[in-house]
Formats: structure tokens, C-alpha cells, sequence
């Protein structure tokens, strides 16, 4: 077995159309380790990156962003208030 090497990056979005929001807003929770109402965290290897964007790529509509941003993580993550580190938990694939 091998460990798929994942960063961790924060996905960001301000969509108008309410439809379009709730289907960006499916796609980027199907990726999501945390976060909050429509800025998320997310641990991605380089293709699931890539997925994640061509699959909200067409509920976006001019005026709309989204954002995907790496988070470095070489240095250690701070939090405040009640929040948690991210976790990249592993996970099991049987196909």
C-alpha cells in the first residue's frame, strides 16, 4: 500500500446564483477536512486539485470566484478561538 501525498489548501468561493452556489458548495464538501460556510479546508493531492476545479468550473458564472489556495505548511498551523488544526486523516479505497 502507499500513501497519496496530499497539501493542504483552502478553497474559497462568492457565487451569486444561489443553484450554482449549492452545486459548487457539493463539490467542495466532498473534498473538505473543515471549515465554515464557504471557506473550507481541504488536503489535496495535485490531481484532486485539479478534479475539484474542473468540476465547479461550470457553475461559475462571470462575476463569480472561487479560490484554491496551498496552505504551507512547513511551518506549524495556528488556530484561534474554538477552531481545530486541519487533519488529513488516511482513508481506505476498496474498489
Amino acid at each position: 500500500m502507499f500513501a497519496i501525498k496530499r497539501q493542504l489548501f483552502v478553497c474559497c468561493y462568492d457565487i451569486s446564483d444561489d443553484k450554482a452556489r449549492k452545486s459548487v458548495h457539493r463539490v467542495v464538501r466532498s473534498f473538505v477536512c473543515g471549515g465554515q460556510k464557504s471557506a473550507y479546508e481541504c488536503f489535496l493531492s495535485p490531481s484532486e486539485a485539479a478534479l475539484l476545479l474542473a468540476m465547479t468550473q461550470g457553475s461559475l458564472a462571470d462575476g463569480d470566484n472561487l479560490v484554491l489556495q496551498p496552505i504551507s505548511t512547513a511551518r506549524d498551523i495556528v488556530t484561534l478561538g474554538c477552531a481545530s488544526k486541519p487533519v488529513n486523516l488516511g482513508f481506505c479505497y476498496l474498489g
